[in-house]
């Protein structure tokens, strides 16, 4: 027996072997997708009395809801807006900034279950300086659970363990629930070529399908995409490849 015939025989009992012991059982038939119902919307808007280590400080601050977190931009100062470039620093401003900072940060969440928290976690970052972070505080919030809700409050800061914390953060946070799509709510569009959304058969095998929808729905286009099927071509020879070809366009 030849080496390559040898190789085709051992190949063929590990894969019997393999069948046999999964049997029936599909591991990937048993994995699941947690839906989304729907979104929460955080705004991290301002604090006030922050116990910064020093007025040239920019506090941000980290929201993190089921395990994705959102690190929102460095406190503006009145000299970095584009009118007030050039001009002298007021050290005023710098107080302001680094003491009672203001952000303005959205960030939203998708929400699989309604039993979660908001994290925000406030630091300091100092440029040109040796211990550029540090923790300045951190809070906990229950987020509504029904549509149509807003959380508009105060939140005073704790500590993690033994350091000083002071003042408190603003935070906004309503949810609203996912609109799923259907059939229905899409509209027939047209290609590039100016060509209506059309589906026909290839001359060699199987069906090609070339599709494109849109659905307005706030200004934005929705499901914008295009799905190519090729012919599958089975051999013999373990190492052929089946031909499986999705373009997402």
């Amino acid at each position: 027996m030849s080496l390559k015939q040898q190789f085709y025989q051992d190949s063929s009992r590990v894969s019997t072997k393999a069948g046999s012991s999964r049997g029936s059982d599909n591991t990937f038939d048993n994995v699941t997708q947690t839906p989304i119902a729907g979104r929460l919307i955080v705004t991290i808007v301002e604090g006030q009395k922050l116990n910064v280590s020093n007025y040239q400080s920019r506090p941000y601050c980290v929201c993190e809801f089921e395990r994705i977190e959102v690190v929102t931009r460095e406190a503006m100062r009145d000299s970095d807006l584009p009118n007030q470039r050039g001009k002298p620093m007021d050290f005023l401003d710098l107080v302001r900034t680094a003491t009672s900072p203001v952000w303005k940060h959205k960030a939203v969440f998708d929400v699989a279950r309604l039993d979660g928290e908001v994290h925000v976690s406030v630091y300091e970052r100092i440029h040109n300086n040796a211990q550029s972070e540090n923790f300045l505080g951190m809070f906990k919030v229950q987020p509504p659970r029904r549509p149509n809700q807003t959380i508009d409050a105060w939140f005073k800061l704790s500590p993690r363990g033994k350091e000083t914390v002071t003042g408190k953060v603003r935070v906004q946070i309503s949810y609203e629930i996912i609109e799923y799509l259907e059939v229905n709510d899409f509209e027939k569009s047209t290609f590039l070529d100016n060509t209506s959304a059309q589906s026909y058969v290839s001359p060699y095998s199987r069906t090609i399908h070339k599709r494109r929808n849109r659905r307005e729905l706030r200004k934005r286009t929705y499901a914008l995409y295009w799905i190519e099927r090729l012919p599958v071509q089975v051999t013999n020879d373990p190492f052929a490849n089946n031909i499986f070809n999705g373009t997402l366009f």
